[in-house]
């Protein structure tokens, strides 16, 4: 009696497992829908507007492939590349970019069924996002806070130089005219006897503004060296006065000042009148002034005067 059972159920669990192989290797049709997701978009640019995130499909497969890869479509998304587009867009208005779902039919059939016969037919014929282009202000990045420093002997050649020297900001007129001015953050550079190219990271001002987007968030500085040389000179002290009827006497009349200058300009610099003056506001009980070196280049810099403070009488 029990082995009739067991055969009798060993049938049907045959029988079962035949019919099941055979239900699911039959075609069906069923409806889903593949998420869609964008690449490509110059979101620095343009902001998305609007977007079609879902694409409704109906699948003809067998069951296989139906249970399958139906499960697998709800926890994936389809990538559609839109970079080719967006370099045709050129309005500033709102854009709308179209997309033929015909032409991702094949990479979907091979998606929901590799190996087996599968038909796709789209809900609708296309697929479209909506952009408008985003406001644009040019900014010309500005040093702010930057302490360079110069191995012994050495010093700028000419100015320093930023690239790239414009910066552009993204967004509403409303929040670009809140930002002036772009500035490099706070920093010290340590300049090599080579010189070089050295990264500064801009003062993020505009993550003040949700909507603002920038095309540079840092810099190169490129700073040119030289050799210095070092150079003393015994210069007379020129005396400004307010009172130009006074007639004063200084004490010592001379100063000796001591400057690095770039080689390249050695020569001119020594053409230069370089000028020592001590300026004398108001008279008072403390005749002690100091000395200020004028007129000399910009590449030269001043080492040491001595003295840096002289005294004056007035001679009556």
């Amino acid at each position: 009696m029990i082995r009739r059972y067991r055969s009798f159920l060993a049938a049907l669990a045959i029988m079962t497992i035949v019919w099941f192989v055979v239900d699911m290797t039959s075609e069906r049709t069923y409806e889903t829908t593949v998420a869609v997701t964008y690449r490509g978009i110059d979101t620095m640019r343009y902001v998305v507007t609007k977007e079609d995130r879902t694409l409704p499909l109906q699948v003809t497969s067998d069951g296989f492939c139906a249970l399958t890869h139906h499960w697998k479509w709800r926890h994936r998304a389809m990538v559609i590349d839109l970079t080719d587009a967006m370099r045709n867009t050129r309005s500033k208005d709102e854009t709308r970019i179209t997309v033929a779902t015909n032409s991702y039919r094949d990479v979907l059939e091979r998606e929901f069924s590799p190996v087996g016969k599968c038909a796709i037919t789209f809900a609708a014929d296309t697929l479209s996002v909506k952009v408008a282009e985003r406001g644009r202000k040019a900014f010309v990045p500005q040093l702010k806070d930057v302490e360079f420093t110069f191995p012994d002997g050495f010093g700028p050649s000419g100015n320093a130089t930023i690239s790239p020297d414009t910066v552009y900001l993204y967004g509403s007129d409303k929040s670009l005219n809140k930002i002036e001015n772009l500035y490099t953050k706070a920093a010290k550079v340590s300049v090599s006897e080579n010189g070089g190219q050295y990264k500064l990271e801009l003062e993020p001002v505009w993550k003040a503004c949700s909507d603002l987007r920038v095309s540079h968030s840092e810099v190169m500085l490129y700073v040119p060296v030289e050799a210095y040389v070092e150079r003393s000179e015994t210069l007379a002290i020129k005396v400004e006065q307010a009172d130009t009827t006074t007639r004063v006497k200084l004490y010592p009349d001379h100063v000796r000042v001591t400057a690095l200058i770039p080689q390249s300009i050695y020569n001119r610099a020594a053409e230069n009148q370089i000028q020592a003056v001590a300026r004398i506001e108001n008279s008072g009980d403390d005749n002690t002034i100091p000395v200020t070196i004028s007129d000399f280049p910009a590449e030269m810099r001043i080492k040491s005067v001595t003295p840096d403070k002289v005294q004056y009488v007035i001679i009556r």
